[in-house]
């Protein structure tokens, strides 16, 4: 099993008050467009993926949220023709899951 992805970061600033001259609670967050290639070779028995019959591109959108801590993903496979939406962690947070 192999995955390859690269994305282009764009940092937003999400509006919010501000508390005296010093604290803003504006949200940071990011937009993220991504490409995505993945291949799988043979089964194996008791996981939840099969072969991939060759390489597999997703093309998508990601945004991080609530202080870039929340992760939203929207992909599209164009050989499936299928859109999927996930949410999760951001990924800073995985080692610490």
């Amino acid at each position: 099993m192999a995955l390859g992805r690269v994305e282009w970061r764009i940092p937003l600033r999400l509006p919010g008050p501000r508390v005296g001259d010093y604290l803003d609670l504006g949200a940071g967050a990011a937009l993220a467009p991504f490409v995505a290639l993945g291949w799988s070779g043979d089964p194996l028995e008791g996981l939840p993926w099969r072969a991939s019959g060759g390489l597999r591109p997703v093309l998508g959108v990601a945004s991080e949220l609530l202080f870039n801590a929340l992760r939203v993903e929207a992909g599209w496979s164009p050989r499936a023709g299928k859109v999927a939406l996930l949410v999760d962690a951001t990924p800073a947070w995985w080692p610490i899951l």
